[in-house]
């Protein structure tokens, strides 16, 4: 197990896991004064195994000296290196670019342990899941969500909403792999929520100023509201987008809880093809569709080049 003790880079256990998830088999680890050794391996699509010595570190840069000293390490134990510093050079890569290479980062376990679904299906209907009793359903909601997005996308979700009491404000803020900002708000319902307009209204005036707020840093590319159901049918909730983008210039798009848990599973399976999603096609309004993630997912594995075919 990775020693994510005193003097651990803070990306290590996100390399970690975003290895396991990637299908790499943790081995071991080491700590050095400047960086963590992470031991590991991957069976190729020849069934070869591979064995790799990756050092993580959160210094801007290793010397010169602590290269070679990693380089030489990985050759003692017939391992290839594979070093992460904050920016790429021509002997490390950067951690954009190997979380990239990879699908996407695994900010947590959250999504992936075997309760997530149950909850997650549980807490959207404004239930506490099993086990839980400290806690308000809908802040429960609310976490699992976020979790869920932060696996698809492979990105730290801001969490806001019941977190930040007394302002108005959506839940959360979920980055895409585009670098495209989503608006997320969570409304946990035990018979589905109803979407008339004077609900969304808050919604719409906090679009409308993070726009102005993100301008010229990164691009808002659309509202999600997240709940048990919705009890207007799909054709409602297209009018409702259409009204939303007239006002908030960006679409407005829904997604049932078990939708986005089927989603999470998709990935479980697919890790590496979420940065080659469209998300924005996904997230363009109204209901969203299992089938359309599905058809994209499909697409990324029919059109990608294969490494080493």
């Amino acid at each position: 197990m990775v020693d994510d003790s005193h003097r651990t880079p803070p990306q290590t256990p996100t390399a970690t896991r975003t290895l396991i998830v990637a299908g790499y088999s943790i081995e071991g680890s080491h700590r050095q004064p400047g960086h963590i050794e992470i031991l590991c391996k991957r069976t190729d699509i020849l069934g070869a195994s591979i064995p790799y010595l990756i050092a993580v570190t959160d210094l801007d840069e290793l010397s010169e000296v602590e290269i070679d000293d990693i380089y030489h390490s990985a050759e003692n134990q017939d391992r290839i290196p594979i070093i992460i510093t904050p920016i790429s050079s021509e002997r490390t890569i950067s951690w954009e670019d190997f979380t990239e290479a990879l699908g996407g980062a695994v900010p947590s376990w959250q999504a992936l342990s075997p309760e997530y679904d149950q909850a997650l299906v549980t807490a959207a209907k404004n239930e506490l899941p099993i086990g839980v009793t400290e806690s308000e359903a809908w802040l429960i909601f609310e976490d699992l969500v976020s979790s869920g997005l932060e696996f698809i996308f492979g990105r730290r979700v801001r969490r806001l909403g019941g977190r930040v009491r007394g302002r108005a404000v959506s839940d959360m803020q979920a980055q895409m792999p585009t670098g495209h900002v989503l608006v997320v708000d969570t409304k946990a319902s035990a018979d589905g929520f109803d979407v008339i307009w004077s609900e969304l209204r808050p919604l719409v005036e906090y679009v409308k100023r993070q726009r102005v707020r993100q301008h010229g840093h990164v691009e808002l590319c659309g509202a999600l509201i997240s709940s048990s159901n919705f009890k207007q049918d799909d054709a409602r909730l297209i009018e409702l987008c259409l009204n939303f983008l007239a006002e908030a210039q960006v679409p407005l798009s829904f997604i049932d809880a078990d939708v986005l848990v089927k989603t999470v599973n998709l990935f479980r399976e697919n890790p590496d093809a979420r940065n080659g999603i469209y998300w924005n096609q996904i997230f363009k309004g109204g209901r969203i569709r299992l089938s359309s993630i599905k058809k994209e997912l499909q697409a990324v594995n029919d059109e990608r080049v294969k490494n080493g075919v």
